[in-house]
């Protein structure tokens, strides 16, 4: 049986899911799958994505380790695709951090059969060129964002001894509701201008939201996923300014040369510090599908989602 065949009829509790990621993994559950959600979320009033789904809410928060208890008690599976998004840069981390610590804990007194932790690629010191896998470092450039990613997953994998957890590494996800690869990219064609540095040419490992979810769904149901880390990319590459040409096309914008701007980085000029990293590491081509030869590295496919496989220990 295939990871959505695997799902029915069982109680799974999603956080996150009344963001981008989040509620279409809570709709393909219920409508593809079968399952029985249960959703956390600080408000009702948050919830207006899922309205038309037969999904019951569970209002708690991240902090408030009580409200986690009541949410996973009865749960076979957590999946964890909550992050900070609101407040300070510690309010944030504390929700990424202190709040995955919480879910944890919860998790493990209710018996879940598994956790799924949603983290991100940029966990990595990503290469200059070649490609990259789960056996690369951790680390690169200090960011708020990559640093407490990096410390949830260090939590999460800590309690591989006492619960089955899985970690799943997304690339640049897009689709419908998308924010930070959707909706921002087109109010900033809209509005102003988009740097490219090196004129677009780094590579852009776009991942596609229903890849995304599929790949979680086998992570969620593969006996070859606990204690394992999956990147997931999508089988395409395209490069950076091919993606914001798209996005203006598909927007009728006016011609590119008001929207693109080719940026040269240069020591101490106004341009941030960290253009001085991309500038060195646009030409990277960082994540492959098991089709690139994945399997002669020593992994194998964990299923039919895109960049989704196993190294074999």
């Amino acid at each position: 049986m295939s990871g959505p065949e695997l799902l029915a009829g069982r109680r799974v509790l999603v956080t996150g899911a009344t963001g981008f990621v989040g509620a279409r993994l809570a709709e393909r559950l219920v409508v593809e799958c079968g399952a029985v959600v249960r959703v956390l979320s600080r408000t009702i009033g948050r919830c207006a994505p899922l309205s038309r789904l037969p999904v019951e809410i569970a209002i708690g928060d991240l902090l408030d380790p009580a409200s986690l208890d009541a949410a996973a008690a009865g749960c076979d599976l957590v999946l964890h695709c909550a992050r900070g998004t609101d407040g300070s840069e510690r309010e944030r981390r504390a929700v990424d951090v202190d709040g995955t610590r919480n879910l944890l804990v919860a998790s493990l007194r209710a018996g879940v059969s598994r956790f799924l932790h949603t983290s991100t690629v940029v966990v990595y010191d990503l290469p200059g060129s070649g490609e990259l896998d789960e056996r690369a470092r951790r680390g690169g450039p200090s960011d708020p964002y990559a640093d407490a990613k990096r410390d949830a997953e260090t939590l999460v994998l800590g309690y591989a001894a006492r619960l089955p957890v899985t970690v799943v590494q997304p690339t640049v996800v897009y689709g419908p509701r998308a924010g930070v690869y959707g909706r921002d990219v087109l109010e900033e064609l809209r509005t102003t201008r988009i740097p490219l540095v090196n004129g677009g040419s780094g590579i852009c490992n776009a991942l596609y939201v229903d890849d995304l979810v599929t790949a979680m769904f086998l992570a969620a149901t593969s006996e070859r996923a606990p204690g394992e880390t999956f990147l997931v990319s999508g089988p395409e590459h395209p490069k950076r300014r091919h993606r914001v040409r798209t996005a203006k096309a598909g927007r009728r914008l006016p011609s590119a040369e008001k929207f693109f701007q080719t940026v040269e980085p240069a020591q101490g000029s106004w341009w941030p510090t960290w253009a001085q990293w991309l500038k060195t590491h646009s030409t990277a081509r960082k994540i492959p599908p098991p089709t690139m030869g994945a399997a002669k590295k020593g992994y194998k496919p964990l299923g039919d989602a895109p960049g989704t496989y196993v190294h074999v220990k």
